[in-house]
C-alpha cells in the first residue's frame, strides 16, 4: 500500500478469478466491478489465461496478469483480495501474504485451498509450515500423521486461514457468522459484515419448455425442485434425493441439478441406483449465467443444503431468492441468517423435517408464492449492487485511516 493518492478517488488493484473460470467468485466479481468503478479507480489483477475472455465481460476497466502488480504496487493506495476455499486462489492468496492489503474472505475455511495450493502441488513441506504456523506443535504433528497416512485432512475442522488474518489490514465477510470466528485473530483492524452483491431480476425467463434441453416426457404442469452449483459432498444430494424419492410415491414432482456435477460425487449412480432415472434431469455445466439464471426460474422450489459449512455464502441461494422463488436451507451458518420468512429452513441433516418442509411446500402454492416475494424484497434491501459497492468504499476508507493514524 502506498501513501493516499492526491486526487479524491481511492486506486485500488483488485484480485479475483474471472470468467471463464468456474467460480461463483468470479461471477460475484463481474457484478461488483462496474458499480465499485464507478466509486473508486479500480484496475483487476487475474491470471494470465483468463484476461482476454474476461475483458469480454468487463470492457470499461483495465486488466492485468498478477505478475505485473509487484513492479507498479506503489501505484495504488490498497490492494483488494477475493478470497474463497478454491484452488481458484492460489496465487491471490500467495500475493495477499506478501502485500497486505484488505482480503474478502467468502468462505471462513481455507483449507481445501491450502491443501490443494500445498501438498496438492507437490509441496508437503508447506502444508505443514502452515499447520505448523497456525497450530503450533499440535499442528506439526498432525500434518506429520496426515502426511503419513494416519488420518485424514480435517478440511471442516480446521480453517487454516490464521497466516492470511494476520497478515492484512482489514477485511470484508458476508456473515456475522464469519465476523465472529475472524474477529480474536484480527484485533483493531477494520472489519465490515457487507451482504453479498446480487443482482435484481430485471425480466422474465422463458417457458420451461423453451430451455434447450429441457426434458420433453415431463408434464408442462411438473413441480418442479432444483439444486444449483457444482455437486459436492456437503451439498447433500445424496440425502435431498432420498427424501425426494419419498416425495414422488404422492407428488408429480421432478428434480433439476442445474451446474456442473463434478467428480466428487458420481451422480448418474446415485439417481440409477434410487430408480429416479426419469425423475431428474441434470443440465451440466452452464457457462453462461443468464442459462444458469433461467434454469432456476424454471424451479419451483429450490433446494441449498450445505453440510459441514465452510462459512460460505451461497449464491446461488441468493440467485433463486432474486427470481423469486422458495429456498430450503440447512439451519445453520450464514443460512440461520436469512429472514426466516423469506426462506424455508430445516435442522441440518434432519431427514423428516426435510420431508415435512418440502412436502409442506409442494402442497401449497399461496406459500410458495409468500416465500418467493419476501425473499425478492430481502435482495433488493440488502444485496443491491449499488449499496453493496457504496459498503465497500466505506470500508476501504476506514481501512486508509487506520493504516495512517498506526503508521
Amino acid at each position: 500500500m502506498s501513501g493516499m493518492s492526491y486526487d479524491s478517488r481511492l486506486r485500488l488493484a483488485y484480485f479475483s478469478p474471472l470468467p471463464p473460470a468456474r467460480s461463483g467468485i468470479a461471477d460475484y466479481s463481474v457484478e461488483l466491478l462496474p458499480h465499485l468503478a464507478q466509486l473508486a479507480d479500480v484496475t483487476v489483477f487475474t491470471t494470465e489465461n483468463v484476461m482476454l475472455p474476461a475483458n469480454a465481460y468487463l470492457p470499461s476497466l483495465t486488466l492485468r496478469a498478477l505478475p505485473q502488480y509487484a513492479p507498479h504496487r506503489w501505484h495504488y493506495d490498497l490492494a483488494l483480495y477475493q478470497m474463497g476455499n478454491s484452488q481458484h486462489h492460489d496465487a491471490i492468496y500467495d500475493h495477499c501474504l506478501l502485500y497486505p492489503g484488505v482480503v474478502v474472505l467468502h468462505d471462513y475455511i481455507l483449507h481445501h485451498a491450502q491443501a490443494h495450493r500445498t501438498a496438492g502441488q507437490g509441496r508437503p513441506a508447506a502444508y505443514v509450515r502452515e499447520m505448523g504456523y497456525s497450530y503450533g506443535k499440535d499442528g506439526l504433528r498432525l500434518a506429520y500423521r496426515i502426511q503419513a497416512g494416519q488420518q485424514p485432512t480435517p478440511l471442516f475442522d480446521l480453517p487454516l486461514n490464521e497466516r492470511l488474518l494476520h497478515t492484512n489490514l482489514g477485511f470484508i465477510v458476508h456473515s456475522q457468522y464469519v465476523a465472529e470466528r475472524i474477529r480474536p485473530h484480527i484485533g483493531l483492524r477494520p472489519l465490515a459484515v457487507i451482504p453479498q452483491i446480487m443482482q435484481p431480476a430485471t425480466s422474465s425467463a422463458p417457458p420451461r419448455q423453451r430451455l434447450s434441453g429441457w426434458p420433453a416426457h415431463w408434464p408442462a404442469d411438473a413441480i418442479i425442485l432444483a439444486s444449483g452449483g457444482q455437486v459436492t459432498p456437503a451439498r447433500r444430494l445424496d440425502k435431498v434425493l432420498a427424501v425426494f424419492k419419498q416425495l414422488c410415491a404422492d407428488w408429480p414432482v421432478y428434480y433439476l441439478i442445474i451446474g456442473d456435477t463434478g467428480t466428487e460425487v458420481d451422480v448418474t449412480n446415485l439417481v440409477a441406483n434410487l430408480g429416479l432415472t426419469q425423475r431428474v434431469h441434470c443440465t451440466g455445466y452452464l457457462p453462461d449465467l443468464a442459462d444458469f439464471n433461467h434454469w432456476l426460474a424454471a424451479a419451483d422450489i429450490v433446494v441449498n443444503l450445505r453440510h459441514p459449512t465452510a462459512g460460505e455464502t451461497s449464491a446461488v441461494a441468493l440467485r433463486a431468492m432474486a427470481a423469486g422463488k422458495p429456498v430450503v436451507v440447512y439451519d445453520h451458518g450464514w443460512y440461520a441468517e436469512l429472514p426466516d420468512d423469506a426462506c424455508c429452513k430445516v435442522a441440518p441433516l434432519d431427514q423428516a423435517t426435510l420431508y415435512n418442509g418440502l412436502t409442506q411446500l409442494i402442497a401449497d402454492a399461496a406459500e410458495r408464492q409468500r416465500l418467493g416475494t419476501t425473499a425478492v424484497a430481502y435482495i433488493n434491501t440488502h444485496c443491491h449492487p449499488q449499496a453493496v459497492a457504496q459498503r465497500y468504499l466505506d470500508l476501504l476508507n476506514q481501512v486508509t485511516a487506520f493504516v495512517t493514524r498506526n503508521l
